[in-house]
């Protein structure tokens, strides 16, 4: 009975504190936001949502290509190696120096063949002297034998004898021709215009020419020539005379060339063939660097299919 009482003692109390924690909750309670106007609501809708890409137009394609990566080297590049033997006298170039054709690289020193080309000199003035003697003796046996004072086996044996002397001084002349060009082998020059890049041989240095001891290198940097391995999945698309775009990296370069040859032998191990590009090096960029080579318009065999089935579903 007591608990009774105390309940209804206590129920006004309870009914009260629930609505002020009622009217406390509708104060708390945050405000609903302002209704922005249509336009505007319709701007923060554009911008909110995702902007769509165009669609390809069915005409448009894209450009398909083949691309390799290799290196520029020079068109030519060669061991020089002169053709006489003796001590290096001069050395005229030097590594990086740019020369021109018939410009000296070296002197190997001259004085034994400068000798024998004096020899030769006067081998063929003994030679002429000889000739001389020769032929006047033949219009002295000429004449006897005219007035019958001579046989006819004197007359023979002087026309022998003009005949080995004018031999003899041919002889001659080829040995003086030969002592010059042994002289002339003592220079060694430029075969073409190019960069040494190599040099081997030091001034007092003996050169040897059996075998022949090699003096610098010489690169040849006006053309530039890049190998492409084709693979033979590609090879019927590249053909000798064909545009392609080379790219050098390393210093920004883009240039049109064309495919100069086209090896007709596809290599057993990596199943490519060689396609040379040549490239006119107007920039004189350095051999050697990195390259890209495009070639437009080559698609692989999957590439090939995809786009006939395309054409196919048209």
């Amino acid at each position: 009975m007591r608990n009774a009482v105390s309940a209804l003692y206590a129920l006004p109390m309870i009914i009260a504190l629930s609505a002020c924690g009622s009217k406390d909750a509708a104060q708390a309670a945050p405000k609903p936001a302002a209704k922005a106007p249509p336009a505007a609501q319709k701007q923060l809708a554009e911008k909110a949502a995702p902007k769509a890409q165009e669609p390809q137009r069915s005409g448009e394609q894209t450009t398909s290509y083949f691309e390799a990566s290799v290196t520029a080297a020079p068109a030519r590049s060669s061991p020089l190696a002169a053709k006489g033997a003796g001590i290096l006298l001069s050395l005229k170039a030097r590594v990086g120096d740019r020369v021109k054709r018939g410009e000296t690289i070296c002197q190997l020193d001259p004085s034994d063949i400068e000798l024998h080309v004096e020899q030769a000199k006067v081998g063929v003035s003994l030679a002429e002297e000889a000739v001389s003697n020769a032929e006047a003796d033949l219009k002295r046996a000429e004449a006897l034998a005219e007035g019958g004072a001579l046989p006819p086996q004197g007359l023979e044996k002087a026309q022998l004898g003009a005949r080995m002397a004018k031999l003899q001084l041919e002889q001659a002349k080829v040995g003086l021709r030969s002592a010059r060009q042994a002289l002339a082998d003592m220079t060694l020059k430029a075969p073409f215009d190019g960069v040494i890049t190599q040099v081997m041989a030091e001034e007092g240095q003996y050169i040897t020419s059996m075998p022949p001891s090699p003096i610098a290198v010489l690169v040849d940097t006006s053309t530039l020539e890049l190998k492409v391995p084709i693979p033979e999945r590609v090879l019927s698309q590249v053909k000798e005379g064909m545009e392609v775009t080379i790219l050098i990296p390393t210093l920004g370069v883009e240039r049109s060339a064309k495919v100069h040859r086209l090896a007709g032998v596809v290599d057993a191990m990596s199943r490519s063939a060689e396609a040379v590009v040549r490239l006119d090096n107007k920039e004189n960029m350095p051999a050697g660097l990195f390259a890209r080579v495009l070639f437009p318009g080559v698609v692989e065999a999957g590439q090939l299919e995809l786009g006939a089935s395309a054409e196919g579903r048209k």
